[in-house]
């Protein structure tokens, strides 16, 4: 680009020495310039004749539409390099979704993580009520990151990232007499209340709610016994069954990378 800076800078002036001013150089610096200008091209810019029969500079036929060619050649330049600086000030944009059962304690607490690790992103997060939709939009790209409770492994080629390990447990209304201690297996049949999909085969799921409060309510008033991750359980009554080991996690498709960087624990 330097070339055709010289090449317009002269064209322009029509004077070597005017041009050379212009571009702060000396005048032998810019009559090779145009020198290998021409040799790259195989044509001529300037007209010679003219140039040693009255000692000016005239623009050959050649010459004429490469200045107007140049001209655009070096907006061009100008227009990508200011596109460029645009795109490096921007801050990416980290799409994040969430499942609706996430307490608003732990999404403020990630939100934080996130911004402490990731500074040079912004942060969009998108919730979604069921994990299926969660997981597909994943897929597609439409998010970069999903948060959920899951026990089901990691596809192939994606990332998690495990934010705590616990169980699911069984929430009982107080006058159950399996408040203190259950197993899995004397589940079978029972009516179940779940939020976003977390639930056991062993379970009738007669309700799906949307967060956790709204699933205690409902055990509470007795319409059937309800399932809650131990890293969300703060009710009494919600029974441990460590055969259903749970993850707290993330999942991201692509450039796991930034995980690296992430302290969970803040």
């Amino acid at each position: 680009m330097r070339t055709l800076t010289y090449f317009i800078a002269l064209a322009e002036e029509l004077n070597y020495a005017k041009a050379a001013l212009r571009l702060g150089v000396t005048q032998p610096a810019v009559t090779r310039q145009i020198q290998a200008l021409e040799e790259e091209l195989q044509v001529k810019l300037i007209d010679e004749t003219q140039k040693k029969a009255h000692k000016r500079v005239v623009l050959t036929e050649e010459g004429v539409y490469f200045y107007h060619e140049a001209l655009k050649l070096v907006e061009q330049q100008k227009e990508s390099l200011e596109g460029l600086a645009r795109l490096r000030d921007k801050k990416k944009t980290l799409q994040i979704g969430f499942m609706a059962y996430t307490p608003g304690e732990e999404l403020k607490r990630l939100l934080k993580v996130f911004a402490t690790a990731l500074e040079e992103y912004d942060f969009k997060w998108k919730l979604f009520h069921e994990a299926s939709s969660l997981i597909d939009a994943l897929k597609r790209d439409e998010i970069h990151l999903a948060v959920h409770c899951t026990w089901a492994k990691v596809p192939d080629g994606w990332v998690e990232a495990t934010i705590q390990k616990g169980n699911l447990r069984v929430l009982f209304p107080p006058s159950d007499p399996r408040f203190c201690s259950c197993e899995v297996s004397t589940l079978r049949g029972e009516k179940g209340i779940v939020v976003g999909g977390l639930g056991i085969k062993e379970l009738q799921t007669v309700h799906e709610v949307g967060n956790f409060d709204q699933l205690e309510a409902l055990v509470q008033a007795g319409a059937g016994i309800g399932i809650i991750p131990s890293f969300f359980s703060r009710q009494r009554g919600a029974v441990w069954m460590p055969e259903v080991p749970c993850r707290w996690a993330i999942w991201m498709s692509r450039a796991g990378h930034v995980f690296e960087r992430i302290n969970f624990n803040l």
